[in-house]
C-alpha cells in the first residue's frame, strides 16, 4: 500500500459505429502482467455499446476471453470486472447504443453482468450520477448485487450509496507523465489475495473478522482490573486534543467525562480503527 493501492485497467469495448466490432485494449495483457509484478490487487473494466440482450452476453464471452489469455481467472482479480456504461464518443450522441430507453439499457446491463456472474468473476457497474438515475435503473442494477462505481468529480461525493467513487479526472502519481482517474474503494470490495474473502462476506456486520476482533477486545477488557486497560488510550485522546474538558475534578485535574455517553459517529470511529482502519 503506498500512493496506489490497486488499479482497474481498461480490458476492451464494443465500437460505436453500426458494425460494433469488439475490441480488446491493445495494453491490457501488459498493463495486467505489470500489475501482478507489482503485486497491486486489478481489477478491468469494459465499455459497453449493446444494444440487445444478446449481444450484451456476447461482450461478457468475449471480455471472459481476453481476462483467461491474459492469465487471469475468477479469484486473481482484486477489485471487481466492471461494466463501463456512459455515452459513447460519437458526435452528437449517436453512438449505437445512445438512443436506448433506460428500461432496455438497464436489460442489457444485467444481461452483461449476470453472464460474467455465472462465468464466475465479481462484477460491478461503472457510471456517473446522472446515467446511473436517469439513462438507467441503477437501483435494479444494486439489488441485483453488483457492486457500484460511481463517477463523482472534484471532490463531491455522490449522492447515493456508493461502493467506488472516481473523484477525479485530473489525479497526479509519482513517475506518471499525465493526469490519471483516482478513486476510492470500500475496503470490501479491494481482494489482496487469492484466497481473501469475497464482497458479500465482508459486507455482513457478523463476519467471522468481526466477530474474532470483537471477542478479543472484550476478553481484553474483562481481564483488566478496573480502568486501568485504558490508561494509555485515555492520556493520548487528552494529548492529541480528542476530548476536551469539562470543569475540573476536587484535585483539580481536567474532567474529561470518560464515563459518559459517546455518539454513534464516536463509536464507528472506535471499531473501525480497532478492525484496523487508519
Amino acid at each position: 500500500p503506498g500512493a496506489v493501492d490497486g488499479v482497474v485497467l481498461r480490458l476492451g469495448y464494443r465500437g460505436y459505429g453500426p458494425a460494433g466490432t469488439l475490441v480488446t485494449d491493445g495494453r491490457f495483457a501488459a498493463n495486467w502482467a505489470g500489475a501482478r509484478a507489482a503485486g497491486l490487487p486489478a481489477g478491468a473494466y469494459w465499455l459497453s455499446q449493446a444494444r440487445t440482450e444478446d449481444e450484451a452476453r456476447a461482450e461478457a464471452d468475449y471480455a471472459d476471453g481476453v481476462l483467461r489469455a491474459a492469465g487471469a481467472a475468477p479469484g486473481t482479480l482484486g477489485l471487481p470486472l466492471f461494466l463501463d456504461s456512459e455515452w459513447g464518443e460519437a458526435a452528437g450522441g449517436t453512438g449505437r447504443a445512445d438512443r436506448l430507453s433506460p428500461a432496455q439499457r438497464t436489460r442489457c446491463a444485467l444481461a452483461l453482468l449476470g453472464r460474467l456472474r455465472a462465468l464466475g468473476w465479481r462484477t460491478g457497474l461503472y457510471t456517473g450520477v446522472s446515467w446511473f438515475r436517469e439513462q438507467l435503473d441503477g437501483a435494479a442494477i444494486r439489488a441485483a448485487g453488483h457492486a457500484i462505481w460511481i463517477a463523482s468529480v472534484e471532490h463531491v461525493p455522490p449522492p447515493l450509496a456508493w461502493d467506488a467513487w472516481q473523484y477525479t479526472w485530473r489525479g497526479q502519481l509519482p513517475g506518471v507523465g499525465t493526469a490519471v482517474d483516482l478513486s476510492r474503494f470500500r475496503r470490501a470490495l479491494l481482494r489482496t489475495d487469492e484466497g481473501g474473502s469475497d464482497m458479500a462476506n465482508d459486507a455482513k456486520p457478523d463476519c467471522g473478522c468481526f466477530d474474532a476482533g470483537w471477542a478479543a477486545l472484550r476478553a481484553r477488557l474483562r481481564a483488566a482490573p478496573g480502568a486501568d486497560y485504558s490508561v494509555a488510550a485515555r492520556a493520548w485522546a487528552a494529548a492529541d486534543g480528542l476530548f476536551t474538558g469539562a470543569g475540573t475534578k476536587p484535585d483539580g485535574t481536567p474532567d474529561y467525562q470518560w464515563g459518559d455517553f459517546v455518539t454513534r459517529e464516536q463509536l464507528a470511529v472506535v471499531l473501525w480503527r480497532l478492525m484496523g482502519g487508519k
